[in-house]
């Protein structure tokens, strides 16, 4: 994908799968919400937003790096994830922060 993708690109894939290949591994993270950010952007900027996936491992936690994330819809699009705990389930929440 070029270009910064918006939140309008990303409201209607909640639910959806997002496949992570990193050297050596692959996973389905699962988009589980897509909202606006509270602050308000410096002038003449988009507003910014975040983005929640659930991963489907329960033993391999992904550290904080850049990763390209497919879906059918968007196409390949590269973010930075930051892993933020562990569910109820065992597996492991993401959080993309676009701004």
């Amino acid at each position: 994908m070029s270009g910064l993708p918006t939140l309008e690109q990303f409201q209607p894939l909640v639910g959806q799968g997002f496949t992570l290949t990193y050297p050596d591994y692959r996973e389905t993270l699962t988009l589980v919400s897509a909202t606006r950010s509270p602050f308000a952007p410096p002038p003449g900027l988009p507003h910014g937003f975040d983005l929640i996936f659930d991963g489907e491992s329960r033993t391999t936690m992904l550290g904080q790096a850049i990763y390209a994330l497919e879906n059918p819809v968007l196409g390949t699009v590269d973010l930075f994830l930051s892993c933020f705990g562990r569910q109820a389930e065992g597996n492991f929440r993401y959080q993309a922060v676009i701004n």
